[in-house]
């Protein structure tokens, strides 16, 4: 079953560190997408599992800016 966790970064966008909000924000918007995607490639549910919190925290662990929410979304 997948879980939806807090991340504890508390420094802001542009100084490498995502907020708490901006965390679960980013989760709850894409979580679902993500799995779907992975599914598709791995066609097994736990290693779907592992795909979708390799790419979440990925994401935390190297932030980017974005210029919009398409190239967030890619």
């Amino acid at each position: 079953m997948r879980k939806i966790c807090s991340v504890g970064a508390t420094k802001r966008k542009g100084t490498g560190y995502y907020n708490q909000m901006d965390a679960e924000t980013v989760v709850l918007t894409y979580s679902d997408m993500v799995y779907r995607i992975a599914m598709r490639y791995v066609k097994q549910a736990a290693d779907a599992e592992d795909v979708y919190s390799e790419v979440f925290l990925r994401y935390y662990r190297k932030p980017r800016n974005f210029e919009s929410e398409e190239h967030r979304k890619a």
